[in-house]
């Protein structure tokens, strides 16, 4: 994890999961609109003659509504880790919407069970975690007639989500939850003729307890 300091400088950490994917979308839609996801992981790490395993699992699923290509979904994980309390890899660290300012991967990635919008990359952390994700995708717009051949706007989409994340939920003591709420909008765009790109804009509002903490805004460009 970028952001969390550690006492080694070797480790060896090795990782096997399943996952199982039966989703569907209609014709013209930019994104799953129904079905359902699941994985599960587990992962080891050795340094410091400490060893460290942890687990994880997901489920996602949704459902198209009434609106053409909008559609509701409800991301879920929970993981658990066992080790030193005073060792960082015995812990799971979430935060941000994980969006890079150039970037190659994923353009939604405050879906991924370690994103959590409205805080800092890594600030968020526990043993064991419970979190939940309900997003609102809603239909996109097509631009039909904006820009030259070299250059011209494709869509825009729009989403909405709201969070949860648990943290220390089988220790009293260190037991916390975390809310957010926030959008997301991406513009697809073409540049040299055929060469796609896509803008995002995010912003989201993170709370403890139900009062609000922090605010977070993502600008990122996908680039191919």
């Amino acid at each position: 994890n970028q952001n969390v300091p550690t006492s080694f400088d070797k480790l060896t950490s090795a990782r096997a999961g399943l996952e199982y994917m039966n989703t569907r979308r209609s014709l013209g839609a930019l994104d799953h609109e129904k079905g359902f996801r699941w994985d599960a992981w587990a992962y080891g790490d050795y340094a410091d003659s400490e060893f460290v395993y942890k687990g994880r699992a997901g489920f996602d699923f949704g459902f198209a509504l009434p609106w053409k290509h909008s559609s509701i979904w409800l991301y879920n994980a929970a993981g658990i880790a066992e080790g030193n309390t005073d060792n960082a890899l015995a812990y799971w660290f979430f935060g941000g919407f994980g969006n890079n300012y150039v970037d190659d991967g994923d353009i939604r990635r405050y879906r991924n069970y370690y994103s959590f919008p409205g805080f800092e990359i890594d600030e968020l952390f526990g043993q064991d975690f419970a979190k939940t994700i309900l997003e609102w995708n809603l239909p996109p717009y097509r631009f039909s007639e904006v820009g030259i051949p070299a250059f011209y706007l494709g869509w825009l989409r729009p989403a909405l989500f709201a969070g949860y994340l648990g943290t220390g939920i089988s220790d009293g003591e260190s037991r916390e939850s975390y809310q957010n709420i926030g959008f997301q909008l991406d513009l697809g765009f073409t540049v040299v003729h055929k060469l796609p790109m896509t803008l995002s804009l995010g912003y989201a509002r993170g709370y403890v307890d139900g009062g609000h903490y922090d605010d977070e805004v993502m600008l990122s460009l996908k680039v191919l």
